[in-house]
Formats: structure tokens, C-alpha cells, sequence
């Protein structure tokens, strides 16, 4: 691995980190054959990975070497919901899971510690949701 000559700004890694988003949206839209009008409204939560590295400057937020990066776009048809991991230190995105469910189908949603890597999952209902890979 290539060690950098200095050590990132927090605003790079602020910039960097919202990049990473932006290239995520864009490849959830690609995938499900989406443009970004057919978004009503999107959302990410960031948490930590396990054996993650932390730093931040005073009064910061914490910037962390790897995170797990929720999207959740919000269409007309229902929500498109892409859990991924990125790594800082090696520069990529690792596994990717998708869930596609429509709105009638959630019936709570189960948040547990995020802090700590813990799970965010949507309860629903008892009819399947669609396959990830359906681009409906």
C-alpha cells in the first residue's frame, strides 16, 4: 500500500467522502436504469467498519478509515436501499448489497448502535420484497 506524503485535510476527506457518495448514487441510478428526476428524495447514513481508524481535528467530526455508506433513494415506485463499504486506505468500494421494496411493504424500521457497525434494516411485511436486481 502507498503511504501519502502528507496527511489529508479534513475538508479533503469531507470532499472525498462526498464524492464517494455522488459516484454511489450515480451507480445505484445506472444499475436500476433510473435517471436522477425519477428520485423523489435520497438519504445516506455513515457508520464505522470494524477495525476502522479514526482521527479528527478539534471540535471535527470524526473521519474514519473505512465506513459502511447506506443509500436510500426514494421514487415514485418505492425505495431502492444500497448498503456498501469504503475503504479510504486502499481507495475502493468493497461489498455491495441492494434491497428494492415498495412503500405498503414497511411495516417498521429496526435501527440498532450504527456507531458500532451494528445493522439498519427496514421491517417489512410478509410478502417478499422484489430481487435487487429488478429494475422496475
Amino acid at each position: 500500500m502507498r503511504k501519502l506524503k502528507s496527511k489529508p485535510t479534513d475538508a479533503e476527506m469531507a470532499h472525498w467522502l462526498d464524492c464517494d457518495r455522488k459516484i454511489l448514487v450515480e451507480d445505484t441510478l445506472r444499475h436500476y436504469r433510473m435517471a436522477a428526476q425519477d428520485v423523489i428524495a435520497q438519504a445516506f447514513i455513515e457508520a464505522p467498519v470494524p477495525g476502522f481508524k479514526r482521527a479528527r481535528v478539534s471540535k471535527g467530526p470524526w473521519r474514519y478509515s473505512r465506513y459502511k455508506l447506506l443509500l436510500f433513494l426514494l421514487t415514485k415506485d418505492g425505495v431502492r436501499q444500497v448498503t456498501i463499504t469504503l475503504d479510504f486506505e486502499t481507495m475502493e468500494f468493497g461489498d455491495q448489497q441492494r434491497l428494492a421494496y415498495q412503500y405498503n411493504s414497511v411495516v417498521a424500521a429496526n435501527v440498532v448502535d450504527a456507531r458500532n457497525g451494528e445493522k439498519i434494516s427496514p421491517d417489512l411485511d410478509e410478502q417478499p420484497p422484489r430481487r435487487a436486481d429488478d429494475h422496475r
